[in-house]
């Protein structure tokens, strides 16, 4: 199993072949390059949220003829994604910071 083929497996929705490419290229990853848990995990399963983040920012998730409308998506892929960073001991990518004030005077 090479690389990108492990990363396809991994993400487990339907994305483009260019999609999976942009990834590997931006994580300095050759997707022909044989996978071994032992070596490439860590560095496919940061870009795995890398491609979940992708497919949650796009407007629509079309691949073909296919598209994802499932009304429980979106929600399926944040939970994978905060998975995905808690076992790397991210912090969770989408935790929007909480606003402290840190004196009640604007003077």
């Amino acid at each position: 199993m090479t690389i990108k083929e492990a990363l396809a497996a991994k993400v487990m929705c339907p994305v483009s072949d260019a999609t999976l490419d942009v990834a590997l290229l931006d994580r300095s990853l050759t997707g022909a390059t044989t996978y071994s848990a032992v070596t490439h995990k860590t560095d496919v399963d940061k870009t795995v949220m890398d491609v979940l983040v992708m497919i949650l920012t796009q407007p629509d998730i079309v691949e073909g003829g296919y598209s994802l409308s499932h009304p429980g998506f979106l929600d399926k892929v944040r939970e994978r994604l905060k998975q995905l960073a808690a076992s790397l001991g991210l912090d969770d990518p989408l935790a929007t910071p909480t606003p402290t004030i840190k004196s009640p005077s604007v003077w």
